[in-house]
């Protein structure tokens, strides 16, 4: 999947090139009725006024036969064929989940680089440092603290252009400028990005696919409304899907009918649930993802490259999670991480914890602990709803510490500053 960017029918691959070299005006109802609420690229839209983000996911992939360790092999390779790799000017990503574990094995990079925080619930560092034992790559790791998210979230606005998604691209963009400082060398960056999407890695996927599940299952009483069952149920998986969507809270402002209505009608328009579940996977989380990568990559002169986002993926990911299983990642899990012995030590410890961990964290941070992000993003979001354009539309909305929501409406208020407002 390539991310590119459109203004007066003319495509760019960085979204700066858009900003720097026009008078751009604000996209006051994209972000009051799709940002705010969804903090997703749903309909291509940007905080910029006739700016689209646009979806490239190729007309050439592989035939799909069978999704075993050559067809992984090969979709992975035709990907750095056509996207480069330099292992020696190149580093990955290595968060300690299953996704960058499973690419650490499969390229064996020399240098693999961890952010982490000195707080036990947001720390994946004994499962990073065991894959880089096993694959003998120096691994850079890097403890992150408040500190490093204020002096990098302005940084990190100017290199993503429109705002988009969760709190971690700041602390991505801070790791990337410390790597890029230690390894001037260094051209390219591997992400795991695409693991989630294709492989079944959130929580909502399942979540839908039993939903699906009982709405097929023939009731043992009052069996002569199974029709009705069956189409009400199947009705409820996509408006669960598109409601899981949405960041705002009950007391913030009301969800675009419109927009809400639109995104269940494309759900519906699929034919089963696996194919609703990669539609919103793939159509609506992706994106935004990757332009976060992208961008923040292309602003400290490095590439961004999602192996596991590759068209060969993402068209044949229906097959690829079919039959279903009800492990997340079943697949990454079982064949693309190294078999470990029955009585683990040391680094082969540290694997067989990885393939059992389903804890999902992504970028987890201790911002609870954050006291003073806290007062300053409180004063933003006062701000913000002090804004001309958007008095009247806060709902009975009150900021009460730091949440998506709150980072949502901070972020929107941090553009502003940074984009329209007159020094």
């Amino acid at each position: 999947m390539k991310i590119r960017y459109r203004y007066k029918d003319k495509a760019f691959e960085d979204i700066r090139d858009i900003i720097q070299n026009n008078q751009l005006v604000p996209n006051y109802q994209y972000i009051l009725n799709e940002y705010l609420p969804f903090q997703l690229f749903m309909t291509g839209k940007t905080f910029f006024q006739g700016v689209y983000i646009k979806i490239d996911t190729g007309s050439e992939f592989m035939a799909y036969d069978k999704f075993g360790y050559k067809y992984f092999e090969d979709a992975i390779k035709n990907y750095f064929l056509k996207h480069g790799l330099d292992t020696g000017t190149c580093a990955l990503a290595l968060s300690g989940g299953v996704d960058s574990s499973v690419l650490a094995f499969h390229v064996k990079p020399s240098l693999v680089y961890s952010g982490y925080y000195n707080d036990k619930d947001c720390n994946e560092l004994p499962y990073s440092k065991a894959v880089a034992e096993k694959i003998l790559a120096v691994h850079e790791t890097v403890e992150l603290e408040e500190s490093d998210f204020i002096k990098n979230f302005e940084g990190c606005m100017r290199a993503i252009g429109t705002p988009i998604a969760g709190m971690g691209s700041v602390m991505e963009f801070a790791l990337l400028k410390h790597m890029k400082s230690k390894y001037p060398n260094l051209e390219s960056i591997i992400y795991g990005n695409g693991g989630d999407e294709v492989f079944l890695g959130y929580w909502v996927n399942h979540y839908a696919m039993q939903l699906s599940k009982t709405a097929d299952e023939m009731p043992k009483y009052i069996s002569n409304f199974y029709p009705s069952r069956q189409n009400t149920g199947n009705k409820l998986v996509d408006v669960f899907l598109a409601m899981s969507l949405i960041r705002s809270p009950d007391t913030g402002p009301v969800v675009s009918s419109h927009l809400f209505g639109k995104l269940v009608a494309s759900l519906a328009g699929k034919k089963s649930t696996m194919e609703k579940i990669m539609f919103f996977n793939l159509q609506c989380i992706l994106p935004s993802l990757l332009h976060l990568v992208n961008q923040t990559c292309r602003a400290n002169g490095l590439k961004a490259l999602n192996p596991l986002a590759n068209n060969d993926f993402i068209h044949n990911a229906v097959n690829i999670n079919t039959p279903y299983s009800e492990t997340p990642k079943r697949i990454l899990r079982e064949d693309f991480l190294p078999r470990t012995p029955d009585f683990p030590t040391g680094a082969d410890l540290g694997i067989a914890m990885l393939k059992k961990n389903f804890i999902k964290k992504g970028f987890p941070m201790p911002f609870q602990d954050w006291h003073y992000l806290d007062s300053v993003m409180r004063i933003a979001c006062g701000s913000f709803w002090r804004r001309p354009a958007f008095k009247g539309y806060a709902g009975n909305f009150e900021y009460n510490g730091i949440n998506r929501f709150a980072w949502g409406i901070f972020q929107a208020e941090t553009w502003f500053r940074t984009f329209m407002d007159k020094s």
